[in-house]
């Protein structure tokens, strides 16, 4: 009976023996795999850091001549209704004086500083109706 006994659990023994060396063997795999995608990743990490950023102008690029058209009139319509907002807060905020803004300038503008808001209301206008045109 022991002896029975002792062969049942000298196989289980050498039965989870095995299996335990197979899940070793599947470790040191699975590490070597591990270690090789970690070095890969360490290479792609030093490769973009020694990579020179790219301008921003290059990466946002349209898929047609027309699309680059509306892409610029909509850049342009944001830039003046921006230079709009920001030379009104200037005077509301009195970091410009009245008389400055509305300066007659020497004639080497193509528009007058009293008429800076006009001229750029005028632009926007066009830009926007240039750009509803082009869509609708």
């Amino acid at each position: 009976m022991q002896g029975s006994a002792l062969y049942s659990a000298t196989a289980n023994l050498e039965r989870e023996a095995h299996e335990l060396r197979h899940i070793a063997a599947v470790c040191d795999s699975d590490s070597e795999i591990l270690r090789e995608r970690i070095a890969m990743a360490e290479g792609v990490i030093q490769e973009c850091r020694t990579r020179e950023l790219p301008d921003v102008d290059s990466m946002v690029v349209a898929g047609s001549v027309v699309e680059t058209q509306l892409y610029d009139l909509v850049a342009e319509d944001q830039a003046i209704e921006d230079t709009i907002y920001v030379l009104g807060k200037a005077l509301d905020k009195e970091r410009i004086p009245l008389d400055v803004f509305l300066k007659v300038g020497d004639g080497s503008m193509p528009f007058e500083w009293g008429e800076t808001d006009w001229y750029l209301a005028c632009e926007n206008a066009g830009e926007r109706t240039v750009f509803e045109e082009s869509i609708g």
